[in-house]
């Protein structure tokens, strides 16, 4: 009877299979790994056992240890000059030589050669115990000799890139303290034997410990020569025999190590360096920085930058996450095998990668930007940032359009901005017989003049847009205080163009030799003179399309979509524009964002967009004319032109100036790191003044008040600078207040962080070039962690007030007579063979 068994079964059979397969694999894998630190352990120690043996058979043949060898100073008992010697030596050669004269015709010359030589090195190993030679030794009591020993207790002793699992610290304290029924034989054990040992814990600093063994590896950073020196000072006046310094060399402290062996030399002061970790590295996923702006708008895009770093994990896509209070808002995988390698490693990429948000509230918010960890990632602290970003609220800003004649371009655009609820639109435009019209704004301060020839008035709007209109119908007052306006006030200038303004070809109406000239991001030239007007129903001019330049096509002004595909598209499927204003070239600093497609003149491609800042300010050209067709020739879902017109509403008013500055150098800090607090205050007319009375108040995320006082810095007008230093974690919220002659100037508030630094697990793989720069150049000697123990023996004693001299003999060497016995048997030997004796 056949019995059948239903697919589920087999599924559920084959999985479990594989995946029992797959947990023996695991093992297997485990238990090699395993096998082979054990099989490196048992030669380290043979070897160990062997170099003892080797040292017990040296001491029986020579009398005394190597240690004597090396460190004594040769000389004879007899005090006889080194020319008397050299003549003893050569006598003695001349007798044995005179000895043997008389066997010539008994023996060839080659064998009464080597007897010679025979008797002669007998005679002289002789003369050479005659003359009393010994050994001059400083015999130094431990107890008047001392050792510095340090230990790293940085963070990136915390990585585990062992085969057995072990971090680093718990490697140094296993080799320094030894296991608990090991203690004997520890490291620490045998130098206690030999010196007085101080012992130290370091990262940025050195502390004093006691002989146990580290349980945290928690400071921020390393700074080996600032330790050091700390550690030194601390034992001033005590005779060290040396220093030895347990680290894996995560220096970070930009000091020049080469220097530092030098002066430790010049003191007679010698490191010795023993490395801990793997000089190769593991494999690993990093996040290098976030290059992110400080400040953005509410509902406003935000483009910042990740830098990752991957070495090792071939294959694998790397996932780079935007989060905030948990909720993820960007995800983007990046395919690093995609990216050239890096430097001589062919394993190390690194990829700087564009993430795009909006900030859709306002406030001081708290953002993480992730890379996803491996599951086997040795050191997953590295793999995610924080920082925090000041998001100002959307409010209503104030715009002044001022144009010519009424014409299609001034009425879209006005259309495009007065929809804007965020926007305050005064406009002005020109009538027949030097009148104008325009609408009001409905906020105090107005104006009845077709331009405010007040700075008040003037300094009282965001922003400013100049249409097609010429430079004559302004005052030269008001086109100087449109220069300040942009200058100190920090407000936004954009100049469109057209045949009045930009193209203008009267010298007299036109914008090239007026103050404005100097604010635009593009060098002005004369216009044509117009073409006579063409027959009815034809158009002399063609239609172009405007082609975003690189910049542009990043340049979130420019974004009609979310996507730059996306967005080039949208730009490709627009109306054609018709006619545009020439202007000569773009200034140094100035940005191009998009440019004519085919005509040229002698400096490239003709210029549609540009901009660029202007001391506090922003100012932009758009030199067409037409860009009403982009909404009157579309389908009227089509928001594009507005959308474009209020995205460049936004940008020329998203930073307007306030009469208080509040400015912190960073968001994120360290504990103890000083945290600078500079405030800059400007008077009415946003010029800087030192006779504003300020404030700045502090408060910790406790609750706790901290007032702090704000000093003139000297030579800067305008500018007041505090230095505070944190001593907790935690946010921190700095407001500043200020008055000037009674008036308030209004309030700047800010916020930063002291968190825990994470650079210590950068580029942190055991740095040996250093550590033997730092042995090697003070005279000292580095160490592998496998063979630290060697260097008890090899640090000598130092010589102090209370050290005494010892001459041992070494003429009465057990080596030196065997030598004799068995060459004067030897010499006999070969003279009993051939007769002579």
């Amino acid at each position: 009877m056949t019995t059948s068994r239903r697919p589920g079964e087999d599924n559920r059979r084959c999985t479990k299979t594989a995946e029992q397969r797959l947990a023996k694999d695991k093992h297997a894998s485990l238990d090699n790994v395993k096998t082979a630190w054990e099989n490196n352990r048992r030669h380290t120690k043979t070897a160990e056992q062997r170099l003892a043996k080797d040292k017990k058979m040296f001491e029986k043949f020579m009398k005394y240890p190597i240690d004597v060898f090396r460190e004594g100073d040769f000389s004879f008992g007899i005090p006889l000059p080194g020319l008397l010697i050299v003549i003893l030596l050569g006598v003695l050669v001349a007798a044995t030589i005179w000895a043997y004269r008389s066997t010539r015709g008994r023996t060839r010359r080659g064998f009464r050669g080597v007897l010679i030589f025979f008797r002669a090195l007998v005679l002289c190993f002789l003369a050479f115990c005659l003359l009393k030679p010994l050994l001059t030794i400083y015999d130094t009591n431990p107890d008047d000799s001392y050792l510095l020993v340090m230990i790293d207790s940085s963070k990136s002793m915390q990585i585990t890139d062992s085969v057995n699992t072990e971090t680093r610290i718990q490697r140094a304290n296993k080799l320094l303290f030894g296991d608990e029924s090991q203690e004997s034989d520890s490291l620490l054990a045998q130098l206690n034997a030999k010196f007085k040992t101080r012992l130290f814990a370091f990262d940025t600093a050195a502390k004093r410990i006691s002989d146990q063994a580290l349980t945290d590896a928690d400071g921020e950073s390393t700074d080996i020569p600032n330790a050091l020196n700390e550690a030194l000072d601390e034992l001033q006046g005590i005779p060290l025999s040396g220093v030895v310094l347990l680290t894996d060399g995560a220096d970070r402290s930009g000091t020049d190590i080469a220097k530092l062996a030098l002066q430790t030399r010049e003191r007679k002061l010698p490191i010795h360096t023993v490395g801990i970790g793997s000089e190769a590295g593991t494999a690993d996923l990093e996040l290098v920085k976030v290059d992110v702006p400080r400040t953005a708008e509410e509902d406003f895009p935000v483009e910042m930058w990740a830098t990752v770093r991957r070495r090792g994990y071939k294959g694998k896509k790397v996932n780079v996450q935007l989060t905030s209070n948990g909720r993820i808002l960007k995800s983007i995988p990046v395919d690093m095998d995609e990216v050239e390698p890096q430097g001589a490693s062919k394993e190390t990429r690194t990829a700087r990668v564009p993430i795009k948000f909006t900030p859709r509230q306002p406030g001081t918010l708290r953002y993480e930007v992730h890379v996803l960890p491996e599951t086997d990632e040795a050191v997953p602290q590295n793999n995610t940032k924080t920082f925090l970003l000041k998001v100002a609220p959307s409010k209503r800003v104030k715009i002044l359009f001022v144009d010519g004649k009424p014409r299609q371009e001034f009425k879209h655009i006005k259309r495009s901005l007065k929809e804007d609820a965020n926007i305050q639109l005064t406009d002005r435009f020109l009538k027949d017989g030097n009148k104008y019209g325009g609408t009001r704004s409905g906020t105090e301060p107005d104006f009845d003049d077709y331009y405010p020839d007040s700075k008040e008035v003037l300094f009282s709007f965001d922003a400013i847009i100049i249409g097609n209109v010429a430079a004559s119908h302004f005052t030269k007052q008001e086109l100087e205080n449109t220069v300040e306006f942009v200058r100190t006030r920090g407000g936004g200038l954009l100049m469109l163009g057209g045949a009045d303004s930009l193209g203008n070809h009267e010298l007299a109406e036109s914008y090239l030799n007026t103050p404005i000239a100097q604010l635009l991001p593009v060098e002005l030239e004369l216009g044509a003179s117009p073409p006579p007007p063409a027959p009815r129903g034809r158009s002399s001019r063609e239609g172009y399309k405007l082609q975003l330049t690189p910049d542009g096509k990043v340049e979130p002004l420019m974004a009609l979509a979310d996507t730059p595909m996306e967005n080039l598209a949208r730009w490709d499927i627009q109306e054609p524009l018709l006619g545009y204003s020439k202007v000569k070239r773009a200034k140094p600093g100035a940005l191009v964002l998009a440019e004519h497609p085919t005509e040229r003149n002698q400096f490239g491609k003709r210029i549609l967009v540009a901009t660029q800042n202007y001391n506090a300010g922003r100012v932009m050209v758009f030199t067409p004319n037409s860009s009403w067709r982009w909404q009157m020739l579309q389908s009227h879902q089509d928001e594009t032109h507005q959308r474009f017109w209020r995205q460049v509403a936004k940008w020329l008013t998203t930073a307007p100036k306030e009469h208080l500055k509040l400015d912190i150098a960073k968001t994120a800090y360290t504990l103890k790191e000083p945290v600078v607090i500079q405030v800059t205050a400007t008077d009415r007319r946003f010029e800087p003044t030192n006779q504003a009375r300020l404030r700045a108040v502090l408060i910790d995320e406790t609750g706790k008040r901290k007032e702090i006082r704000l000093e003139p810095v000297l030579g800067e007008d305008g500018l007041y600078s505090a230095r505070f230093i944190p001593n907790r974690y935690g946010e921190y919220t700095v407001t500043a207040t200020g008055t000037l002659n009674g008036e308030a100037l209004g309030e700047q508030q800010t916020l930063f962080e002291v968190k825990p630094s994470y650079a210590e697990f950068s580029n942190a793989e055991l740095n040996v070039a250093l550590l033997k720069a730092l042995a090697e150049g003070s005279g000292g000697k580095y160490y592998p962690l496998e063979e630290a123990s060697q260097l008890v023996q090899q640090i000598p004693l130092v010589e102090s007030a209370t050290s005494t001299i010892t001459d041992v003999d070494i003429w009465d060497m057990p080596l030196i007579f065997a030598l004799l016995l068995a060459m004067l048997g030897l010499e006999w030997f070969l003279r009993k063979r051939v007769g002579l004796v």
